[in-house]
């Protein structure tokens, strides 16, 4: 089984490609290219690191949302 954490970000769920250590050479052009080459469609800046997100589209929650 894989492991993936999803990541809820204004209002919406992501699912976690990479983290990666914050370096001054990640901005501008060369983020953007890391972004294509990682296929993802959001970066968070945080605590030191760059977390690389895709997008969950269309998200469904099933089962009872109330349990008794």
């Amino acid at each position: 089984m894989i492991s993936r954490q999803v990541i809820y970000f204004q209002d919406k769920a992501y699912l976690l490609i990479r983290r990666v250590l914050d370096d001054p050479k990640y901005t501008g052009e060369n983020l953007d290219l890391l972004m294509q080459w990682l296929k993802a469609d959001k970066v968070l800046r945080k605590e030191g690191y760059l977390f690389f997100l895709d997008e969950i589209e269309e998200l469904e929650i099933l089962g009872d949302e109330e349990k008794n």
